[in-house]
This record gives C-alpha cells, sequence and structure tokens, in this order.
C-alpha cells in the first residue's frame, strides 16, 4: 500500500514537472506582438512592440504599391486595436504580418530597444484632399479620340525574384500570370501584349517603355492585395497637378478622366462576378503616371480568401473582358 502511495506521488511529480515545462516553452515559442498606430497628416506610424528584441533585429520588411509585407523569425501573437481609423488593414499568415495601407507612397523602417519596437512610417497620399481648393489643371494637348479598343497592354505583376504575396496554396506571380494568359486569349481581334509571359523579373522601367512602345488604347496591372476585396487604382489627380505637363512621369495627366472611367467599368463586372467590395483608389505608381494612355492597376482579392483554380480565372478573365467592353462602349 505504501509502495502505491510513493509510485503515485511520484507520478504527481513528473507530471507537474513536464507539464511546467512545456508550459515554459509554451511561453517561449509564443511571441507576442502589440501594434498600435497614429496618424498626422500625411505620416502613418504603425508601431510593433515585441517580447524580445530578436524580433525587432530579424524582422524582414518589404513593400510594394499598397502592401506592407513583415515577415519574423518565428510564429506570434498578435494583440491589435479594435479600430484602425479606415486607413489600413491587416492579417497574419504563420510568421508573417501583411500590413495593406491606403494612398501609400513611401516606407521609412526604425528599429528601437527598451521596449523593442520596431516602428514603421508610412507617408501617404492624398490624406489632405478633401480639405484642398480646387487647383486649376495646366493645359495639355487632349487625348486621342475614344474608339474601338485594338490594342491593349496587360502586365503581370512580379516575377521572378520578385514573388509578390505568398503562402503555401499561392503565389501571387502565378497567379496574376496565369489571369494575364486567360484574359489574353479571350481577346479575339485585338492585339494583347503582356510585359512579361513567363515567371522572369522585369524591372519597372522596362515594364513601362514596353507598354509605352506599343501605344495601347488601354494597360491594365494587374495584382493582388491581402484582403477579401478588389482595389483598383488609377493614377493620383493631386500627384499629377505638381508635375510638368511634358514630363515623362505626367503623361497620364490628360488620360486621368477615361482611366476612371475604364476603372469603374472593370470594378462593375467584377463586382458581378466576385461579389465582393470594389474599392476606387489614387496613387502615384510609376507604372501609371507614366503611362500614354488610360491605365489602371487591380488589386484581385488574396489568395487567403478566393480559391485560384482554372474555372474562377476564367471568371475573372472574362469579367475584365466584359469590364473593357462596357467601358469601349461609354
Amino acid at each position: 500500500m505504501k509502495s502505491k502511495g510513493v509510485s503515485l506521488l511520484i507520478v504527481l511529480v513528473l507530471s507537474w514537472v513536464f507539464s511546467a515545462d512545456t508550459f515554459s516553452v509554451k511561453k517561449v515559442d509564443e511571441e507576442e506582438i502589440t501594434l498600435k498606430y497614429d496618424i498626422k497628416d500625411d505620416l502613418l506610424r504603425i508601431v510593433l512592440q515585441t517580447t524580445t528584441d530578436r524580433y525587432v533585429q530579424n524582422a524582414k520588411v518589404r513593400s510594394t504599391y499598397s502592401l506592407v509585407k513583415i515577415q519574423f523569425p518565428g510564429d506570434f501573437i498578435l494583440n491589435t486595436p479594435t479600430d484602425t481609423g479606415g486607413r489600413f488593414e491587416y492579417s497574419k499568415k504563420l510568421s508573417n504580418l501583411y500590413l495593406n495601407v491606403r494612398d501609400l507612397k513611401w516606407i521609412k523602417i526604425l528599429r528601437l530597444k527598451s521596449p523593442p519596437r520596431l516602428v514603421i512610417d508610412a507617408y501617404l497620399h492624398g490624406i489632405e484632399k478633401e480639405r484642398r481648393q480646387p487647383e486649376e489643371v495646366p493645359e495639355v494637348e487632349m487625348p486621342r479620340p475614344k474608339g474601338e479598343i485594338k490594342t491593349v497592354v496587360v502586365d503581370p505583376g512580379h516575377g521572378g525574384t520578385e514573388i509578390g504575396i505568398y503562402s503555401p496554396g499561392f503565389v501571387e506571380k502565378k497567379v496574376v500570370l496565369r489571369v494575364a494568359w486567360e484574359l489574353s486569349r479571350r481577346l479575339k481581334g485585338t492585339r494583347a501584349y503582356l510585359t512579361r509571359t513567363s515567371d522572369r523579373r522585369v524591372s519597372l522601367m522596362k515594364r513601362i517603355l514596353f507598354g509605352r512602345a506599343k501605344d495601347p488604347d488601354i494597360f491594365i496591372s494587374l495584382h493582388l492585395t491581402t484582403t477579401n476585396s478588389v482595389n483598383i487604382f488609377t493614377a493620383s489627380e493631386r500627384y499629377l497637378r505638381d508635375k510638368e505637363p511634358l514630363l515623362l512621369s505626367a503623361s497620364q495627366m490628360r488620360y486621368l478622366q477615361e482611366s476612371k472611367k475604364l476603372a469603374r467599368a472593370l470594378g462593375e463586372e467584377l463586382q458581378n462576378v466576385l461579389g465582393i467590395e470594389v474599392r476606387y483608389l489614387e496613387a502615384p505608381l510609376p507604372v501609371l503616371t507614366h503611362m500614354d494612355s488610360p491605365a489602371v492597376l487591380i488589386e484581385l482579392p488574396s489568395g487567403e480568401f478566393f480559391e485560384y483554380n482554372l474555372k474562377n480565372i476564367k471568371e475573372i478573365a472574362e469579367a475584365i473582358k466584359r469590364g473593357m467592353e462596357r467601358y469601349e462602349s461609354s
């Protein structure tokens, strides 16, 4: 009887030891990251406060268009505010944190200690837009009359070492290339050119020069977002007003209103097919501002929310085609 009591005591002690060790390991693995933010004028400051300095110093930060991706050295628990003021959205995937920032211009990174903090200063466009007085737009040459769409340039974003957004289930560079190929096959009777036709990196300037050289009737750049929505960008009117009309970077000025009409036509068709929110945004993206034709950049929904199988890719391509036809007949 005494032996059984001793055995039971040993079992209880060992159970307590192993449970304590497990609890300790769990605490080490589960790095806590608290997200805070502040916005003033055209600066959005996002602060990611971590438990250990290792997560700050080893974090890898990349940005493209409206997306900021932070890759931490391991998994983490994310504590976030209940409201972001509508200026940005966030999503977590394994050791990655994605920030979708509206009107993003460029970012600056600070790594601070005591306490460990990763500070992302996001400089924005258009924050003061509604407060500004209307400005007179310089006179420029009127665009060529709109008629039948005979030439289209489709720009599938990223490629090669620039993979874009990715997860075990999808890779942005591959998804947008498949959509671009499917769209080009459906444009019978229209010359459709792709800025890249395979998984290779093409520099931004080469994309721009290629698009201009083809003298297209419309230009469409394809990307993914991190949310379950579609974002359609046109060039920033505020940015173009501050540029000399003869500069290459102001080529879009005379096509801005047509670009907005194109964006609406494409957005309405995509919304009909996907049944999700479509947002119309402005940003001074070089791939748009340098384009000498109506031009838009479409961010399709994240692969986390939408399955990019062959059937759905065909539906998206068909919706974009119908949007082009709607714009053509407007």
